[in-house]
């Protein structure tokens, strides 16, 4: 168990206590806020000397998952990291170590296999990303300064993905396969770049793409949904009556169907005023173009902060009728 000394534990602000029991925050297995009961994994924050927080997380078990730092522990889900993040198995040997700054990975990120030893290295500069080793298992030195055939592992996937990097980027075709051997896709790239795509599903149906994320549309575009929200959304009478404002950030999943799926808050402001956030989200069910994911439609989630703002000048004696709130996407 990850021990700290000279640490305080942070209260953060009411908003957020919501999801916190016992001074902890609760996660599911896709790292998505929930209550303890229901948990995978659960967030500790420490306030340190020279203004940085530590961010423990740990599986359920106790046993730790993951050690950061962060400038800031306003929101504590989806922390902008800084300084060195370790990632662990669950047999306590590290997984991945980085270092970050401003919230973006710097130097060199080293993966290791789950027996300690190293599996890949990969180097940022800026937005470039580039493979610079990768290694089997059994130690066999695949990739050497950027160059060379690999074979990798996605566990998140549960794929094998073949081809070859020069300089570092993907060149060529590069073939994965489910553990299952049955073909998932094929790809072409020229300089890292993705050029030609083709997957399977499980029943072996082609898709073609050149994208791996389409990302989910509202239907007509984006001003169309702001429109939608500012039309059909309401201020909360006792929320204006209490003059409360704020921001409430919504995430909420586009199923494949073009439906909604779970929606959770990643930030609160009061309890009329984040169901109301919650209600206009499960009213544009249906009104989304889904995501695609080299190119078959699949669940995908999507941010939309919707801001609850009271005019400067309202009078109170005015607060019976319903205000519109703005909503805004980032």
């Amino acid at each position: 168990m990850f021990k700290a000394s000279l640490l305080s534990l942070i209260i953060v602000s009411s908003a957020i206590q919501t999801y916190s029991q016992d001074g902890a925050f609760h996660f599911n297995e896709d790292f998505e806020p929930t209550d303890k009961d229901n948990s995978n994994y659960y967030r500790l924050i420490y306030m340190q000397d020279g203004g940085l927080f530590l961010i423990l997380d740990f599986f359920k078990s106790g046993d730790k998952y993951a050690v950061g730092y962060a400038k800031s522990s306003n929101i504590p889900w989806h922390y902008r990291k800084e300084a060195r993040y370790k990632l662990f198995y669950q047999n306590g040997k590290v997984k991945q170590s980085q270092n970050y700054m401003e919230g973006s990975p710097i130097g060199t990120s080293v993966l290791y296999f789950n027996d300690g030893t190293v599996y890949k290295k990969v180097r940022y500069s800026n937005t470039d990303l580039r493979v610079m080793e990768v290694y089997s298992q059994s130690g066999e030195n695949l990739v050497m300064n950027g160059n060379g055939p690999s074979r990798e592992y996605d566990s998140e996937q549960d794929i094998i993905e073949s081809g070859k990097y020069v300089n570092g980027l993907k060149q060529g075709p590069w073939i994965a396969e489910r553990a299952s051997g049955q073909k998932y896709y094929t790809e072409n790239y020229d300089k890292g770049k993705l050029t030609t795509g083709l997957s399977y599903n499980v029943e072996g149906d082609e898709f073609v793409y050149s994208k791996i994320l389409d990302a989910p549309t509202f239907k007509g575009g984006s001003k169309k949904m702001y429109k939608y929200v500012n039309r059909n959304i309401h201020y909360p009478i006792t929320a204006q009556k209490a003059r409360i404002s704020g921001k409430v950030i919504t995430v909420f999943e586009i199923m494949s169907d073009g439906s909604i799926g779970r929606t959770y808050l990643l930030q609160k402001v009061q309890d009329d005023v984040d169901k109301e956030a919650i209600d206009i989200i499960n009213k544009m069910s249906g009104k989304w173009v889904p995501g695609k994911v080299r190119g078959q439609f699949q669940k995908v989630s999507f941010t939309l902060p919707i801001t609850f703002e009271l005019p400067t000048n309202q009078r109170i004696e005015t607060f019976g009728k319903s205000q519109t709130p703005k909503a805004m996407q980032f």
